[in-house]
């Protein structure tokens, strides 16, 4: 931008009209937007999220959201809590942002049980897709049936989990869940 000035003395006599122009940068503002950190347990729902957001100038309508990937069956951990921009008026360009993410920390909650299992026979070259219900599942959870992996598991929920069954010998199977905090339940002869 170039700023320009003209005087115009009305002393002419003794003072001469000038002019003057000067380049002028004009920088970003900064901008910067932080997520809090939270936590909470296992199988809880993600609390309300928020943070700090400073340097909106000339009333320029720019909030923040805060997002985070994990949900209810995520396993215990630490999660990125994500500052998000709203600017409806299009004024992001005037500024230099710092986004800083915050950290929801999830707990161990109690140990996985078990409390059923549908059907609770199948056919020895495996295939069989069965139904556990219980309690405490997390995302990413194994199961193992006679110590060899199910061919499938789905965490459908923190109570229910759907697997197919592998090859195994005829009889009766310990039926083993392990969650990828390594807390686990067995269900003997499920």
């Amino acid at each position: 931008d170039t700023l320009s000035v003209v005087f115009t003395p009305t002393d002419t006599t003794n003072y001469n009209s000038a002019t003057e122009s000067v380049s002028l940068v004009v920088a970003p503002a900064p901008l910067s937007v932080t997520a809090n950190s939270a936590s909470r347990a296992y199988g809880q729902n993600n609390p309300v999220f928020a943070g700090t957001l400073a340097g909106v100038v000339n009333g320029d309508n720019i909030t923040a959201t805060y997002s985070c990937s994990a949900i209810p069956i995520s396993p215990p951990g630490l999660y990125p809590i994500v500052p998000s921009l709203v600017d409806p008026g299009n004024r992001r360009g005037n500024y230099s942002v710092t986004s800083n993410n915050g950290t929801l920390t999830v707990t161990a909650g109690p140990p996985p049980t078990f409390t059923g299992i549908t059907p609770n026979k199948g056919v020895t070259n495996g295939g069989t897709s069965v139904t556990i219900t219980g309690s405490g599942f997390e995302l990413g959870a194994s199961v193992t049936f006679a110590a060899q992996s199910a061919a499938s598991v789905v965490v459908n929920s923190g109570t229910q989990i759907t697997a197919l069954t592998p090859p195994g010998p005829l009889g009766a199977a310990n039926v083993v869940l392990t969650n990828p905090d390594s807390t686990s339940a067995t269900l003997t002869n499920g």
